[in-house]
């Protein structure tokens, strides 16, 4: 791992943490009923796309369990595609696939 890559991946933890401080008390309804949180998470799942992009092929080969194409992608629809944007589809990212992301990004720092 490349010393970039360590610190990209650092601040896209640092992006998830935000991630779970804002929606650490939120419910479903919560979310969808709250237009300044759907943005916020929203935004933030686009800086860890953005980020995502600046990982070395390298780093993205070692780390195949980790779907960096499906990270840019969400970031993709997320900043160009607002209108057809899903907000259930981004709670469920938010409750599944970040704290998964977290895990395996952590681990990948520690192994380097």
């Amino acid at each position: 791992m490349t010393k970039r890559d360590k610190i990209v991946l650092l601040k896209i933890l640092e992006e998830i943490r935000y991630l779970e401080t804002l929606t650490a008390s939120l419910t479903f309804d919560v979310f969808m009923n709250d237009e300044t949180i759907k943005r916020a998470a929203c935004m933030t799942l686009i800086n860890v796309g953005e980020l995502a992009r600046f990982l070395s092929e390298e780093l993205k080969a070692t780390a195949k369990d980790i779907p960096f194409n499906e990270i840019v992608a969400t970031r993709n629809v997320a900043a160009h595609g607002y209108q057809t944007l899903r907000f259930d589809d981004i709670w469920n990212t938010l409750e599944a696939d970040i704290p998964d992301l977290k895990g395996k990004i952590a681990m990948l720092i520690e192994r380097s």
